[in-house]
């Protein structure tokens, strides 16, 4: 049985896939959350080949004791596949967002994505040479890392730079038989729509109420068109097909767009002029 490794599986996208992989008996996975408590309720709810795994991404120290639990138990199986999924949306004007939280948002989005990829890459390497194939790194990132978009500025900028990460990583791991995939979604039907929001206006409260009132009237519309492409959102099934397609195809795709909606912004940024595509958002915002 192959090993494979998920962060940010407390919810949506990577509770899902964790599930999923684990039901079809071919691979054992770790799944990784925040909490004893998430660990709790992921175990109830899990398959007899899921190990829930507590795993802060921005934490060093838990990086390095996931790694050495992961490699005493897989013994010399080494590892399969790891699935960086971890990530958090702060939302708001730029003006406006603290820079504590837009560190938070690049330690997460990014650093820790970086971090655990580095801690497991010897798991990595072993497992190619166990299993004589190709070992994956997927990385779930969004077609917000093509196109940004205004008061999500900071993950747009978290998920441009999970894009180049991932192509520096698929050209520097492909000698050493490890793909490296992107799975690049549209709005998708996860908790991370009401955590945005959450923070979003957690923000624009604490923002000076001069900042404030320039952005008011765009933020409230700009919350109207949040409300409606999370009623409109993709099910989470299919970023877990796209996924499933990175770990087990013999030919993987370089990136995954899932969803109506990221095909098109991905084909208007890549036709369409920076003047279009503003006017076009400015509609939208």
């Amino acid at each position: 049985m192959k090993h494979i490794l998920i962060t940010g599986s407390s919810t949506g996208i990577g509770q899902s896939a964790a599930v999923k992989l684990a039901e079809n008996g071919k691979y054992h996975v770790y799944a990784c959350v925040r909490s004893a408590g998430d660990a709790e309720t992921l175990k109830s709810e899990a398959p007899k080949h899921l190990t829930p795994l507590i795993l802060d991404v921005t934490d060093k120290k838990a990086i390095a004791d996931a790694f050495e639990r992961v490699k005493k138990e897989g013994g010399e199986q080494g590892l399969h596949a790891l699935i960086n999924n971890a990530g958090i949306v702060i939302g708001g004007p730029l003006e406006a967002i603290p820079l504590d939280d837009l560190r938070t948002q690049f330690e997460v989005n990014v650093i820790g994505l970086v971090g655990v990829t580095q801690a497991f890459l010897p798991l990595l390497r072993k497992g190619a040479k166990k299993h004589g194939e190709h070992s994956r790194v997927v990385n779930v990132g969004s077609v917000a890392g093509r196109m940004a978009v205004p008061f999500i500025g900071a993950y747009s900028a978290s998920k441009f730079a999970v894009e180049a990460i991932s192509d520096a990583l698929r050209r520097e791991l492909a000698p050493q038989n490890i793909f490296v995939s992107l799975i690049e979604p549209g709005a998708v039907q996860t908790p991370i729509w009401k955590k945005s929001a959450q923070r979003a206006y957690t923000i624009r409260d604490k923002a000076h109420p001069d900042v404030a009132n320039i952005y008011r009237e765009r933020l409230t519309k700009f919350e109207a068109t949040v409300k409606n492409a999370a009623e409109k959102a993709i099910s989470v099934d299919l970023v877990v097909d796209a996924i499933s397609h990175a770990l087990t195809s013999r030919s993987p795709k370089t990136r995954y767009l899932v969803g109506t909606e990221a095909k098109v912004t991905a084909l208007m940024a890549s036709v369409l002029t920076d003047k279009v595509i503003d006017f076009v958002l400015a509609k939208q915002v």
